[in-house]
């Protein structure tokens, strides 16, 4: 006797989320069943047609060629990257901006230049 898997509810934001990622080009529905473990791909599909843009704005017919398609994914990849990347940056600036405060209240001495400093 197999044992069956339970029923398992996604939140709205969660199933948004995951249908963003598919229209942004960053994976496929296949890949993102996979990916998140969801089982069967009709429920992503479904979630497409609730959630998707053409859901909310009718259909929608895109004439592009095969190379402008692949250049737009590339770039729709290239853009989620980039936005990781920035968000990284601005932790890191955080980050270094605190150092930099508990460095000067543990020393004593001003470690950031001041707005009319003079170059040495």
């Amino acid at each position: 006797m197999q044992k069956k898997r339970p029923n398992l509810v996604y939140s709205e934001a969660f199933k948004r989320s995951v249908v963003n990622e598919i229209e942004c080009g960053i994976m496929t529905a296949n890949q993102a069943a996979k990916y998140y473990g969801i089982s069967g791909n009709e429920t992503v599909y479904r979630w497409l047609s609730i959630y998707g843009m053409n859901a909310e704005k009718g259909k929608k017919v895109v004439i592009m060629t095969k190379y402008e398609e692949t250049e737009l994914i590339t770039l729709r990849r290239e853009l989620a990257l980039l936005k990781k990347q920035l968000e990284e940056a601005e932790c890191r600036a955080i980050a270094w901006e605190s150092m930099v405060e508990s460095a000067e209240q543990e020393l004593g001495i001003p470690i950031k230049k001041s707005p009319g400093a003079k170059p040495c």
